[in-house]
């Protein structure tokens, strides 16, 4: 009689074999559910080293089922495996822990006792499906719990206050599915105290010590959250306020950004790109802040653009000198876009090429952003403002340029790109930059604070309301201010305690803002740090980060009602008065050596003598 047993019951497989003196090759089987006969099969499975015969049987019978196996030998001798009935059991349910939502994914683990491949899990936000991911990662934690690769880390794009609950679905011993989902424990959570937007912190510290107001927004430049440049009434000059500005971008955050040019009251005073398309080239040396296209490197130096118009039909090269910086003499080939508006407007005399936006901009391979255009006849009057998705190539008419450019016909493509190297010394191209804006000076290089820039004697130097932005090694951006003037509440900072802040805080390298009355912090729309003015200051452009990504297409200024638009009447007085702002900066970089267009030294004077006078605000 051949002998046997049932060695176990899943809940998908029937799992046993068959031994005997008289077995000398495969067995048939009889299996039996509840008594009554279900099917045939076999035991005919063999260990190469011998052994006896074994089954695997698979089924979708229902938990409870009794299960019993004969063995048949010859279709006489039947018998009973051991084991026999066994129970089939019901699937068991997932086990794992929903561990919480991060600034960038959802994180936790899951799986199954009795099958060893990863679970699939399910991410509902606010009661809806949203995303699955496997679990299928290795901590090391869990290894030493013996849970084994079962982590899951799913990104999300939420928005405060969504709650998230996280279900691991079901499966069988074989990992097919049940049909079923488990809630996992830890389910619902909401997002972490201070999470903006995907990867955005926002951080209020008040230090009594100083005392010193100090927020700050942490950027992990690896989330799909984008940092980005709005320039103020989308118009040089244009003042408009940094809450503003953010509310017509619809920013996650947004803080203040260059200094104002005193000439022509009311500009960026460095170099200004936006979305791509290079406004500005600055009038003085100075400092810049701006990330690859990427969002991977951070940059915080004296940027050096180039600007070429590369005339397609010909293969000619034409370089640009300056963009929306007056007009041409010379040699010199000057690039009008609209946002120059009444200001920077093409030359009635001269050369003067109108180009039509036909695509981009776009990050070229070598490095360069490039918009491609197309010439277009010139209009009837020349020297008027530039039209929307125009630009305008001017040179005078003696120079060496001239012919070249006059041999362009309508129609014909001319591809302008631009590229922007880093450090005093020009040279060599910087990698894709679409967005970048100005501040000064420099604040942290390397991981230690640049003394030669933020120790001095003049009340630019002493504490004052305070923006910075900082990049750190790990690939966090640091966006800081700090409240001034206000006793009692926060007294602002020095220009060294600025520095030695962003230190403490990991940056490897870090910017001064604009400061002063300029200061202000937004956050979804809302200013959250105190004014020292009261209210708040219009100024040229801001930095801001928005909770996705860069769309193409946004409202303009002057898209917008009335009612969302703030006055465009800034206080020019109280920035020319503002010690930590362009007047304070002026007679800063003055002490420091610094090379000054001669209405900077006007304006360092003017702040001097309001200063002694006592009709500025207190250093």
């Amino acid at each position: 009689m051949p002998l046997g047993s049932i060695d176990s019951v899943t809940d998908t497989t029937i799992w046993g074999r068959v031994w005997g003196d008289d077995v000398a090759g495969p067995v048939r089987l009889r299996v039996e559910v509840d008594g009554v006969l279900w099917k045939l099969a076999r035991a005919d499975h063999v260990d190469p080293d011998g052994g006896p015969w074994r089954f695997a049987i698979h089924h979708e019978l229902a938990a409870g089922s009794q299960v019993s196996v004969y063995a048949l030998v010859n279709d006489q001798n039947v018998a009973l495996l051991a084991g026999s009935p066994a129970t089939v059991p019901a699937p068991k349910a997932p086990v794992g822990e929903f561990e919480g939502v991060d600034l960038l994914r959802v994180t936790g683990w899951a799986r199954h006792e009795d099958y060893d491949g990863p679970l699939t899990v399910a991410v509902y936000v606010d009661g809806a499906p949203w995303a699955q991911a496997l679990a299928n990662g290795r901590r090391p934690d869990l290894d030493e719990l013996g849970i084994g690769p079962h982590a899951f880390a799913v990104p999300h794009a939420l928005t405060p206050g969504q709650q998230v609950d996280v279900y691991a679905l079901g499966v069988r011993s074989d990992g097919s599915s049940t049909g079923e989902r488990t809630l996992l424990p830890g389910s619902p959570r909401g997002t972490p105290p201070g999470y903006v937007a995907p990867g955005v912190h926002h951080q209020i510290t008040q230090d009594p010590a100083g005392p010193f107001h100090v927020q700050l927004v942490t950027v992990y430049l690896s989330a799909p959250s984008t940092v980005d440049t709005v320039l103020a009434r989308d118009a040089l000059p244009g003042f408009e306020t940094t809450s503003s500005m953010a509310r017509r971008r619809g920013a996650a955050i947004a803080v203040n950004g260059d200094y104002w040019d005193p000439d022509l009251s009311g500009r960026p005073v460095h170099t200004y790109a936006e979305d791509g398309r290079l406004i500005q080239t600055p009038r003085t040396l100075g400092r810049n802040f701006a990330l690859d296209a990427r969002e991977t490197a951070a940059f915080m130096d004296f940027p050096n653009p180039r600007v070429t118009a590369e005339l397609r039909r010909s293969g000619g090269t034409v370089p640009v000198q300056r963009v929306n910086r007056g007009a041409p003499t010379g040699d010199d080939v000057v690039l009008f876009t609209p946002e120059g508006g009444a200001i920077e407007r093409p030359p009635e005399t001269g050369f003067s090429v109108h180009l039509r936006a036909a695509a981009g901009p776009a990050v070229r391979d070598d490095g360069w952003v490039e918009t491609v255009y197309t010439v277009e006849p010139p209009p009837a009057a020349a020297g008027g403002a530039v039209p929307a998705g125009t630009v305008v190539v001017s040179t005078p008419e003696g120079g060496v340029h001239v012919q070249a450019l006059a041999a362009l016909e309508p129609g014909d493509e001319v591809g302008l790109a631009y590229a922007i190297a880093w450090g005093r010394r020009p040279g060599g191209n910087g990698p894709g930059v679409l967005d970048t804006l100005g501040g000064n000076p420099t604040l942290v290089e390397g991981g230690r604070v640049v003394s030669g820039n933020v120790d001095g004697t003049a009340p630019f130097f002493r504490r004052n309301p305070r923006t910075g932005v900082g990049a750190t090694a790990d690939g966090r951006l640091l966006l800081i201010t700090v409240d001034g003037r206000l006793p009692g509440h926060s007294v602002g900072m020095t220009l060294r305690e600025f520095a030695e802040l962003f230190v403490r805080l990991g940056a490897v390298r870090a910017l001064n803002l604009d400061g002063g009355g300029s200061t202000t912090m937004v956050v979804h729309g809302t200013i959250t740090n105190r004014l020292s003015e009261g209210q708040e200051r219009q100024i040229p452009n801001a930095l801001l980060v928005l909770a996705g990504a860069d769309e193409s297409a946004r409202p303009g200024f002057r898209d917008l009602p009335p009612e969302e638009v703030e006055p465009s009447q800034p206080d020019l007085a109280a920035m020319a008065a503002d010690p930590a702002s362009t007047a304070g900066l002026a007679q800063a970089l003055r002490e420091l050596g610094e090379p000054l267009p001669a209405d900077f030294h006007r304006l360092a004077d003017d702040l001097e003598r309001r200063l002694r006078g006592g009709d500025a605000p207190a250093p």
